[in-house]
């Protein structure tokens, strides 16, 4: 739909045209046989289409103020939207890092044999972590898994563990009502405790085979569902002589560790 002054303007501009047909074929020959001489009659008609073009102009004039009161309005508007856009940005940033600096973190730390692995008896292993966070961790869930890899000896850990090593454990473990909570605390301060289905082989007593557990615990904080997944290696320990096993420390597999 077309503005109100440009409506005005192109009605202005047809009565103008209209006006002088009429004025030249219909309303010039009654005036003189009036008696009304052709001077008088251009000087009439000349104040009739001056007051015609002075309406035209302010038509003009005032669609042009129009225009620029619409431009005024739209970068106003344009201005506002960028503030309230940046305001709005800056709350949710605010109210991001209110979350995140008061929400809890189950932070899983190391893995150890629970007590001295035996041949052929079931793998036992705790996992040390703790709640770093300002807030209890509701609704504590986990789930995890076992397996083995190669000893790199002069290799990296990249070379032996790849990506595939490790499964989506998170998707396998759920929070639910009744589950325990973990309230603030140090580091290590809580142990996850697992008997695992499989059993001690030679090769991890023997260190040509590394024990990797990999898993995932779950919990709600700020009303929201959290994750930690995490991956171990219990590392051989060999005599530098003998080169024989002497014990077990923990490393981060170079996989399966992140949260949210």
């Amino acid at each position: 739909m077309s503005p109100m002054w440009l409506r005005r303007f192109r009605d202005a501009v047809f009565l103008w045209a209209w006006l002088a047909q009429v004025a030249d074929k219909v309303v010039r020959p009654i005036a003189k046989s009036s008696g009304v001489s052709d001077q008088q009659f251009d000087y009439g008609f000349r104040v009739i289409r001056t007051a015609l073009v002075l309406r035209v102009v302010l038509i003009i004039l005032l669609g042009l103020l129009s225009g620029v009161g619409l431009f005024i309005a739209a970068l106003q508007y344009g201005q506002m939207r960028r503030q309230t856009s940046a305001m709005l940005d800056q709350s949710t940033q605010m109210l991001h890092q209110t979350v995140m600096s008061n929400r809890a973190w189950v932070s899983p730390v190391e893995a150890a044999f629970d007590g001295e692995p035996l041949l052929d008896k079931p793998i036992k292993y705790l996992i040390r972590y703790g709640n770093t966070g300002k807030e209890p961790a509701l609704s504590f869930g986990a789930q995890q898994r076992e397996g083995t890899v190669d000893y790199p000896q002069d290799r990296s850990w990249y070379d032996v563990f790849k990506p595939d090593a490790v499964e989506d454990m998170c998707s396998r473990s759920g929070t639910g009502d009744g589950a325990p909570t973990i309230y603030p605390s140090l580091l290590r301060d809580y142990d996850y405790r697992v008997q695992a289905q499989g059993k001690v082989v030679p090769e991890i007593l023997d260190g040509s085979k590394v024990l990797f557990v990999q898993g995932c615990f779950t919990y709600k904080t700020f009303g929201k569902r959290a994750e930690s997944a995490w991956c171990f290696l219990l590392i051989p320990q060999l005599d530098p002589d003998t080169k024989r096993v002497t014990g077990f420390r923990s490393g981060r597999c170079p996989y399966g560790n992140n949260a949210n």
